[in-house]
């Protein structure tokens, strides 16, 4: 929740003008926490396109017990009654038409964000298949990107926790402490 208002702080004075976010607890409570910081109310649209990759019968595991290649995405890894990477994949292309389509209708000016809360695979998908970036990434939690709406889309930021460096640095101090 830290990370979340320390984001908050760090988007309070962009010129926000709608958030679209996952339909999953930890998005809609990252997205809240954006939102506490402003002013203004804003419009949330919650959407399941967005959600991260559907790890079936997994679900609830520990990520430590996961098999590794179930991130990878080169891997066929299927879940057990879970998304392949193809399925999720053509899901998270669906979902970045439905972005776009937000995007057209609410921004109006060139200060104007949408901003997109969702998930780490996710925007690794965003990121290679439709920004084009050309290197594996994987994002940290609240971490921000910015990128151009208008293929060939343009990334100005990627992964970026500048606004989690206080607690960055207290988390090297203290190897207990968890993020």
């Amino acid at each position: 929740m830290q990370q979340a208002k320390n984001l908050g702080e760090r988007l309070k004075n962009l010129k926000i003008v709608k958030v679209l976010t996952s339909d999953l607890l930890r998005t809609k409570q990252t997205a809240q926490a954006v939102l506490q910081a402003r002013s203004e109310p804003l419009q949330m649209v919650e959407n399941d396109l967005l959600r991260e990759r559907e790890f079936g019968d997994l679900k609830g595991t520990s990520y430590a017990d996961f098999p590794m290649e179930l991130f990878h995405p080169k891997s066929d890894y299927q879940p057990p009654n879970g998304e392949s990477w193809e399925t999720f994949h053509a899901r998270i292309g669906r979902a970045w038409d439905w972005v776009l389509s937000h995007a057209k209708s609410a921004l109006k000016g060139p200060e104007d964000v949408l901003l997109v809360v969702t998930h780490g695979l996710v925007k690794s998908s965003l990121a290679s298949r439709i920004w084009n970036f050309k290197e594996h990434i994987s994002f940290e939690n609240t971490s921000v990107s910015t990128v151009s709406l208008a293929a060939p889309h343009q990334i100005h930021e990627i992964n970026c926790t500048s606004h989690l460096e206080d607690l960055l640095a207290a988390e090297s101090e203290d190897p207990k402490a968890k993020l």
